[in-house]
């Protein structure tokens, strides 16, 4: 498995956005610049967070971007869902009925019980976790 860069980029500015949580919003050049993302693609991770609740958008002079929730309160598996989807290892184990093999397949097990592993493991950690361990 790979992380996307929309998930990587998608992941720093959120991060942006949790430094400055309880200020004032964010705006998109800030973040741009500060992560070193293009805007014109930061505009469309942005928009995804969005539309999954994660974030907050203001227009204005005063305007940006904020956390919906405390860092605290917010799942790195949230953000990587939001951007790339539920985790698939096979490309079968959410979609059973593209496996031809399915109703016979003897791994499939094997592959359910990683796609549990790897969101139990990104839903254990938070925004506030990354943020401790950069100090």
């Amino acid at each position: 498995m790979k992380i996307t860069t929309r998930t990587i980029y998608g992941l720093r500015a959120i991060i942006e956005l949790a430094l400055n949580y309880n200020k004032k919003p964010v705006k998109r050049k800030e973040i741009s610049e500060k992560q070193d993302i293009r805007e014109a693609y930061l505009e469309n991770i942005l928009l995804i967070l969005k539309s999954a609740g994660l974030v907050s958008s203001f227009r204005g002079p005063e305007g940006g971007y904020i956390l919906n929730r405390p860092p605290s309160l917010i799942k790195l598996g949230e953000i990587v869902e939001a951007l790339d989807g539920q985790f698939d290892p096979t490309g079968h184990v959410n979609k059973p009925q593209k496996c031809d093999k399915n109703n016979d397949c003897l791994t499939k097990d094997i592959w359910i019980k990683l796609r549990e592993i790897h969101e139990k493991f990104l839903h254990s950690i938070t925004l506030e976790d990354i943020l401790t361990q950069r100090n």
